[in-house]
């Protein structure tokens, strides 16, 4: 009892999942409890069967065939979007989502977050790697480096680039914005290009199979 009042006291707001190492911590003596009523009571045969009906009705109640079948639902039925099927928008996704319209097969995009599950196949394939997300924390002052690297696109959190102190060499585009939602922070997507054809990216993502690409150096001619 003291456990769970503890638990219950210094979580911020209840969510069986703050209190879960604290329950897992009551098993043993719930596990013998049990144990001793199936085996020492016979009479509490009817009782055990009742406790396990219910058991399983929890389970199938909690499962997630349940929230596969509500998904299923949204998508089929209601005509939901693959950001919108668990009953509420999924802002990650629909950032992720935007990079897949607006990048061209085999850009280089970078993802501040490890949302990148709903980015297309060749996108995660030339994605940045966790190195040069790095180069993030400098902002407009890393475009040079972004660029040489090969990033067409660019998400960033947080606030919007100063983009008046771009280099004149260099053209960056906004082209998505979404503000604070909930947990997520504000996203923002550029463009990055170059006015200068002498400004050639040393680093670019190759297709070298059906659905394979590749990180590579690039030659010059």
């Amino acid at each position: 009892v003291t456990l769970v009042i503890g638990a219950l006291v210094q979580q911020r707001y209840f969510a069986p999942r703050f209190m879960l190492p604290t329950l897992l911590g009551l098993i043993p003596v719930l596990a013998l409890g049990s144990e001793y009523i199936i085996v020492y009571s016979a009479r509490y045969t009817g009782f055990v069967w009742v406790i396990a009906l219910c058991l399983f009705m929890g389970l199938i109640g909690y499962s997630t065939l349940e929230q596969e079948f509500k998904r299923l639902y949204r998508y089929q039925i209601q005509d939901a979007s693959k950001c919108d099927i668990e009953g509420f928008t999924i802002p990650e996704c629909k950032d992720m989502v935007s990079i897949n319209i607006l990048a061209s097969q085999g850009d280089r995009v970078i993802v501040p977050n490890s949302y990148v599950y709903w980015l297309r196949n060749d996108l995660i394939q030339c994605m940045g790697t966790k190195s040069e997300k790095q180069l993030l924390q400098g902002g407009i002052n890393s475009l040079s480096q972004l660029y040489d690297l090969g990033f067409r696109y660019v998400s960033v959190e947080g606030d919007l680039w100063n983009l008046s102190n771009v280099p004149t060499e260099y053209e960056v585009d906004l082209e998505y914005r979404r503000e604070v939602m909930g947990l997520a922070p504000s996203m923002s997507i550029y463009k990055l290009d170059s006015y200068d054809q002498s400004v050639q990216s040393s680093v670019m993502c190759n297709r070298f199979g059906q659905n394979s690409w590749s990180i590579s150096r690039a030659t010059n001619e």
